[in-house]
């Protein structure tokens, strides 16, 4: 599963996605610098690409 965040003018968003083998947790949070930091939980069976 591909991730591209795109927070526009939040500074933040988290939500979760059902697959076939467990939820997808995913946090997104913009830093000063204008990056976004990402976080996630995935089952072992969903390979993620950032």
């Amino acid at each position: 599963m591909e991730i591209k965040p795109s927070l526009g003018d939040l500074e933040w968003v988290e939500g979760s996605f059902p697959t076939p083998y467990g939820n997808l947790k995913v946090k997104h949070y913009k830093q000063k610098d204008g990056s976004i930091e990402t976080s996630y939980e995935a089952p072992d069976e969903i390979e993620i690409i950032i």
